[in-house]
């Protein structure tokens, strides 16, 4: 996609194809352990979501960087881009993603030791 010029293509889906591919790769990264490439990868991917004006995309790289940090551990960072994704998704109306995205804040909020909160569902 970056030889030929197309990131900011979608090929007829909801989201931005380059984003996703950015997408899946963060999270494959931060199962590997690589959150600086994870980091890269996501700024990446979510600038061409909105570049592309594909709210759905913009979700998908926000979730992942999201489960990417949970992975980490780092409980703040994955509550911070899991919400954002949360209301990329409900302003999408992609239900099914939001209720992904909705489970991995409860754990986010979880690692925080915010028991009550990551029971409820509210930011």
């Amino acid at each position: 996609l970056e030889r030929t010029g197309q990131e900011c293509d979608s090929f007829g889906s909801r989201y931005n194809a380059y984003s996703g591919l950015c997408a899946h790769c963060t999270w494959a990264l931060g199962w590997l352990g690589d959150f600086e490439k994870t980091k890269t990868l996501h700024e990446k991917g979510l600038r061409f979501a909105i570049d592309a004006k594909s709210v759905y995309g913009a979700g998908l790289v926000e979730v992942c960087y999201g489960f990417a940090m949970i992975f980490k551990g780092a409980g703040r960072d994955a509550c911070r881009h899991l919400e954002r994704s949360v209301k990329y998704f409900e302003e999408a109306q992609v239900r099914f993603a939001a209720g992904i995205a909705w489970g991995a804040l409860g754990y986010g909020r979880y690692l925080l030791g915010e028991l009550e909160a990551a029971q409820a569902r509210r930011f």
